[in-house]
């Protein structure tokens, strides 16, 4: 039998508001300089509700928020700086080792993924990156990646519509599209998407 517990501890302090950070011109505009977290809502914890079971009780307690680490916001991303994190040695092309920034992780995966230089679907990346509120903004910056080094950002999408659906809606693609949605040139820290 599993009861669950109805009194929770006292809730902590939420973290303070972090100041702002400044914004490249043009962009303040468009993009609020800090959000708070998409998961725990700018709380910084989250609760973990006890249970009891026949042969143990679990309590209730509240965690650091695994999203944010317990900041409770997000500071806007510097586009450029993300760039540059994901620019490869050779002109017009990314990184081949992926970076260890997570935002920058999430941004090279997503190019590599929109402009078919890896098809298998960016998992890891998303899980990385979990509640960042800049989310919609770091997967266009991709997919201007994507567009400018590689000529399309719908490679990795149509290739999973053609696979799915046996035809994919998309025009602005390279001449060869049936290819396949794994790849056999996969980094090691990418295998676990294959599993």
């Amino acid at each position: 039998m599993l009861t669950y517990d109805t009194v929770f501890p006292p809730q902590p302090a939420k973290p303070e508001k972090p100041a702002t950070q400044p914004l490249p011109l043009g962009l303040n505009e468009h993009v609020p300089a800090i959000l708070e977290c998409g998961r725990c809502k700018g709380d910084g914890f989250t609760l973990h509700k006890g249970f009891t079971t026949e042969t143990k009780r679990f309590p209730s307690r509240w965690d650091k928020c695994s999203s944010c680490d317990g900041a409770g916001w997000y500071h806007a991303p510097d586009l450029s700086e993300l760039v540059r994190a994901t620019k490869g040695r050779k002109p017009r092309s990314l990184r081949s080792k992926r970076p260890d920034e997570t935002r920058a992780y999430y941004v090279w995966r997503l190019a590599r993924f929109h402009g078919g230089k890896d098809t298998c679907l960016p998992m890891s990346a998303e899980m990385e990156l979990g509640s960042d509120p800049y989310r919609e903004i770091l997967d266009e910056l991709a997919r201007i990646l994507a567009k400018g080094l590689f000529g399309s950002s719908n490679v990795g999408s149509a290739r999973w519509q053609q696979a799915m659906y046996g035809s994919h809606e998309y025009t602005d693609l390279p001449p060869v599209i049936d290819g396949p949605t794994y790849d056999s040139d996969k980094l090691l820290s990418e295998v676990l998407e294959t599993v």
